[in-house]
């Protein structure tokens, strides 16, 4: 999860709490004062093991949520979402309003991940100014896919609970992968342990991600940037903070984000407004003892067109779930995966 990957335009809005925070990652002011890197690396493994039996607890998960954007612009977009998973199963729904007049005006759609093919059917009002009405477009889509590579805006990227994936904190924290991690500068007040992350090859990607021990060691917050060396808040980057939790006590097994803050910025001046201001906001989280294989699978409706990418192939959808005999064609080579 990278600046760029917030920076779309369905992407929600925060408010911003000042420059603090950014502040404090350059200086690397730090409440415990002088730290052993012996020290700092045990501290980690333990968040590690500690964040693993945590995460352990929503390998099977429901939740709504909702997002509100603001843009430098002042135009806003509001979403809402449903998010299930069990294990490596996923699905989740999301609705996008965005203010009359602005294209796409709705944008509805629907993925499913389900035994490593993931289905994804999208249906789209587009606001067409020319005739001063909307026009209706959709389609969907079959191709092979895991966690890691679930759509945008899943409750796990609201949640920062992707910087597990991109930290590789779900295998051995110190295993060879395609990041180098060390710990990050200490943030004055707070006693979590920071790990950053930077990708070995080109392009460049570094996360700094901070976890919570008050909260069973969940992320806290996270900078991200793409650009190599030190953090530079004159440039690109991307700020995320949950600033609120469940916990145990609202039935749950463990804490779990409630509402998470988020900011995007452009290039400028440190004191510059982010582009993009985004508030996720979590109104129900359960964990159900089980779930019907059913809820993972998604029916395309009759008529919409597919691109099947698994079997190189593109058609209409027929009337019982098959594609429409007379409407199957190849995948142009282009095009194939």
């Amino acid at each position: 999860m990278d600046a760029s990957t917030f920076s779309t335009r369905w992407h929600g809005s925060l408010r911003p709490t000042g420059l603090a925070f950014l502040v404090l990652l350059l200086t690397g002011v730090s409440s415990r004062g002088a730290s052993n890197p012996a020290d700092d690396t045990e501290r980690m493994r333990k968040a590690q093991q500690a964040l693993e039996k945590t995460m352990a607890l929503y390998d099977r998960v429901y939740a709504k949520f909702s997002s509100e954007a603001i843009r430098v612009s002042g135009a806003g977009t509001k979403a809402e979402y449903e998010w299930w998973r069990d294990g490596d199963n996923i699905r989740a729904t999301r609705k996008i309003l965005n203010p009359p007049g602005e294209e796409p005006a709705t944008w509805n759609d629907e993925h499913a991940l389900r035994e490593g093919v993931l289905t994804t059917v999208t249906q789209v009002e587009f606001w067409r100014k020319d005739l001063h009405r909307p026009e209706d477009r959709e389609h969907a889509n079959l191709q092979s896919g895991d966690r890691k590579k679930f759509p945008g805006g899943d409750l796990w990227n609201a949640t920062l609970l992707s910087a597990c994936d991109s930290l590789g904190l779900w295998k051995d924290f110190w295993a060879l992968s395609t990041y180098e991690h060390q710990p990050a500068s200490a943030l004055r007040g707070f006693d979590g342990p920071g790990i950053e992350s930077r990708r070995k090859q080109d392009p460049p990607h570094t996360l700094i991600v901070y976890l919570d021990p008050a909260h069973d060691y969940l992320p806290r917050r996270k900078l991200a940037y793409n650009y190599p060396g030190r953090f530079d808040p004159n440039k690109r980057h991307a700020e995320l903070e949950v600033v609120d939790y469940f916990t145990r006590a609202e039935g749950l097994p463990s804490a779990f984000p409630k509402k998470i803050r988020a900011r995007f910025y452009g290039e400028g001046g440190a004191s510059r407004p982010p582009n993009i201001e985004a508030t996720y906001t979590i109104s129900c989280v359960r964990v159900p003892d089980s779930m019907p294989a059913a809820v993972f699978r998604i029916k395309i409706p009759e008529g919409y067109p597919v691109v099947d990418f698994i079997m190189a192939k593109h058609y209409i959808m027929g009337p019982d779930g098959e594609p429409n005999p007379g409407t199957l064609r190849d995948l142009p080579a282009r095009l194939r995966r």
